[in-house]
């Protein structure tokens, strides 16, 4: 399939399906969604094909799946203290007269930047695997959602109605929707079991933002997963959660918001400028989350990537995130406090606030068996952050394979805190939160970090503060440093930390620990 772009009066022809390029190489460039706004700053190439450059607020990225070898050229203004990033995997770059080329053999997302200037333009780059089972439409089991339904695909009407009679009805049926590039405008939409959904790239699921409108899902998500199971989302679409008009408006809602939902898979797919948080998972099991890119509005906070609410047995793997607060935070259902058990996140790309809170919510019990590999953290705030403040345990962690290139420089701010500090573990007595009280704390045992290499230290130190006023103790023990390097030194003592450390602590540096790290 095809499609035509125009822009001031140059027209292209944008593929859609994949197309030889080079001897055993294959490429898909995506259309651009109607409505979709060129990069100012940025320019693309891919095998000496046009491709599109999309901006979103002070961002632009492009967008491409591909096997076998890709040379991408960008053109811009002033490259002039830009790199490739994540430092340990991009590849050798050529900048010439305001044109840098580098080439791709595998799969990846490289972020362009100025690192210490985060006002600067920055432009992403998803270069994906090809897709695998892609649902052709002409086939049985496959509902074309335009050919079956009157559904405008322009962006100009609001298709909530009809979009839901989409989803119960092709789920009722064991059918894959199938939803073809153009803007489809929505109010919160409630995926039932055994929906299995399809968008396409060039597709995108937009909030509503109509003047006239309500909030299209106070506190909840554009896509509800409540109650239901064994779902499929995936594609190369993309899900707009509006953020950037209703925040203005009080708008508060995410993207993708699950409650008691299981067997979920999402795959390939962007999630842009949500109002709060993008994936929130609770009390749920049994998701994979792969390949989803999410790019949230670098002027606002609460923006977090995945939040963990008392949820088993959930994979996130091979994502990107750039937002202004936590990748991943951790917690407990206030109605049904439960276990946050079994998460394995590896193969990440983050540009962030914070990178990995565990803590700071209520009702907790008990957190343990946690996973983080293979995470490349571009820029940071805030990165190892375990803060126990009411009744839980959190046990059995493990950091491993961790590079971060680039934390904010700014010093410690009101109570000694920092935004800039690579390890806090805190088990005290919050006086942001109700619940908190020397009676509902709990411990911090057997946390490891294993093969983490930070390029700065912080401008904050890092804190570990155990929990001890005579009646109460808290410890925090068996925590091992594994090959831990900040600013070319490795970590073989607690010097890096407030001083002195309580007795409750226990801390073990280590060169090697063998497979210390291997749950779950």
């Amino acid at each position: 399939m095809k499609g035509l772009y125009c822009l001031a009066g140059l027209c292209l022809w944008w593929l859609l399906s994949a197309v030889p390029v080079a001897a055993g190489a294959q490429l898909i460039r995506y259309a651009p969604a109607p409505g979709a706004q060129p990069s100012p700053f940025f320019q693309g190439q891919v095998n000496d094909l046009p491709v599109f450059v999309e901006q979103y607020n002070r961002l632009s990225y492009l967008y491409v799946s591909f096997a076998g070898p890709l040379t991408i050229v960008i053109d811009a203004v002033d490259l002039t203290g830009y790199r490739l990033s994540p430092l340990r995997t991009a590849p050798p770059v050529v900048i010439e007269a305001g044109r840098l080329r580098f080439s791709l053999r595998q799969p990846q997302t490289l972020v362009l930047h100025r690192p210490g200037d985060e006002d600067s333009p920055r432009l992403i780059i998803f270069a994906d695997p090809l897709e695998e089972d892609v649902p052709d439409p002409g086939q049985p089991g496959v509902v074309h959602l335009t050919t079956a339904y009157d559904v405008d695909a322009s962006g100009g009407r609001l298709e909530t109605a009809t979009l839901q009679r989409a989803l119960d009805e092709t789920a009722r049926a064991g059918a894959i929707l199938f939803i073809p590039p153009g803007v489809y405008r929505t109010r919160e939409l409630f995926v039932p079991s055994r929906a299995h959904i399809y968008l396409a790239g060039g597709a995108v699921l937009r909030a509503t933002d109509g003047p006239e409108d309500d909030n299209p899902s106070y506190g909840y998500g554009l896509l509800r997963f409540e109650n239901v199971s064994d779902i499929t989302l995936r594609g190369r679409g993309m899900i707009d959660g509006g953020g950037s008009t209703w925040r203005g408006r009080g708008g508060w809602f995410g993207i993708l918001y699950g409650n008691n939902a299981h067997q979920v898979h999402i795959e390939g797919l962007i999630l842009r400028d949500s109002t709060t948080f993008n994936v929130w998972i609770e009390r749920s099991s049994d998701w994979l989350i792969e390949r989803v890119k999410i790019m949230a509005d670098a002027g606002y906070v609460n923006t977090d990537g995945f939040d963990f609410i008392s949820a088993q047995r959930i994979r996130v793997q091979d994502v990107f995130y750039l937002g202004t607060d936590d990748f991943t935070s951790h917690g407990s259902s206030e109605q049904q406090p439960d276990n946050n058990a079994a998460i394995v996140v590896q193969r990440a790309v983050i540009y962030t606030g914070g990178s990995f809170k565990i803590g700071t919510t209520a009702w907790q019990e008990t957190i343990h068996d946690l996973r983080y590999e293979q995470i490349d953290i571009i820029y940071a705030e805030d990165v190892f952050g375990l803060y126990l403040v009411t009744g839980a345990d959190y046990e059995d962690i493990c950091f491993t394979d961790i590079f971060i290139e680039d934390l904010l420089d700014t010093p410690p701010g009101p109570r000694g805190w920092a935004s800039s500090t690579l390890f806090t573990l805190r088990i005290e007595v919050a006086d942001w939160e109700p619940g908190s009280a020397p009676a509902r704390l709990g411990h911090i045992r057997r946390v490891h970090f294993r093969n983490i290499i930070s390029a700065e230290p912080g401008k904050g130190q890092s804190v570990i503060i155990a929990y001890d006023d005579g009646r109460y103790r808290y410890a925090i023990e068996d925590i091992v440093f594994e090959n831990v390097q900040v600013a070319g030194e490795t970590l073989r003592s607690a010097a890096p930390f407030a001083i002195p450390l309580p007795a409750a602590v226990t801390l073990r540096f280590e060169p090697s620990a063998g497979d210390a790290c291997q749950r779950p």
